[in-house]
Formats: structure tokens, sequence, C-alpha cells
């Protein structure tokens, strides 16, 4: 059983949250400003967490708040991700269309020099 398994988003809501971020531990916050600072980048998965009920520090990814941690920061990195995909599927269509009007050419030349020398 994890240090943290008696917490629950109700309890966790009027804690104490201190958090450990480059070495130095910073608090004592609110639930609130933990999802805060979570959704707009300034906490990452390094960073540690601890109530005063804890035995030890816990990886955000323990917090008892996996969904909104888990999926915060890619919602903001999704719609940069598939345009760069589209932009990569754009120019790799053209360029199958080159290679294959270029095959189709040469095939037609074929063609039409076997009917020239009477194939």
């Amino acid at each position: 059983m994890n240090a943290h398994s008696s917490h629950s988003s109700a309890n966790l809501a009027t804690s104490h949250i201190y958090l450990l971020v480059d070495g130095a531990q910073r608090g004592p916050y609110m639930l609130d400003q933990i999802r805060n600072m979570w959704s707009n980048g300034s906490l990452t998965s390094d960073t540690l967490w601890w109530t005063d009920d804890m035995k030890q520090w816990e990886s955000m990814q323990s917090l008892p708040l996996s969904v909104p941690i888990q999926y915060a920061p890619q919602q903001h990195l999704a719609p940069t991700t598939v345009s760069i995909h589209s932009t990569q599927i754009e120019k790799n269509n053209k360029t199958l269309n080159r290679i294959c009007l270029g095959i189709g050419l040469f095939m037609l030349a074929i063609i039409l020099k076997a009917c020239a020398m009477g194939m």
C-alpha cells in the first residue's frame, strides 16, 4: 500500500501540499493551486509532492488526481502534433504523386516505342 493511499481528492482539497521543485521545497499549496501550476506547465512529472501525514515524498504521477494531471500537458501539445503530421502527409503525397507520374510516363514511353517497332 502506498503512503498516500488513504488520501482522496476530498482530503487533499483541504490539505496543505508541499512541492519539491529542482531540489527546493515550496509551499504550502492548496490542491487547486497545484492543478493550475500543472496545467500551465510550471510542474513536471519530476516534481515531488508531500503532505504532513505522508511518510515520504511522492511523484506528481502518484497524486490521486491522475486524470487531470496525466492528460493536461498533452492537451496543449495535440494541435501542434496534428498540424506537423498533416504537413508531412501532404509532402509525402506530393512526392508519391510525382513518382507515380514518372513511372507512368516511363511505361507510356516503353509502350509507344514497342508500338513503333511493330511489336
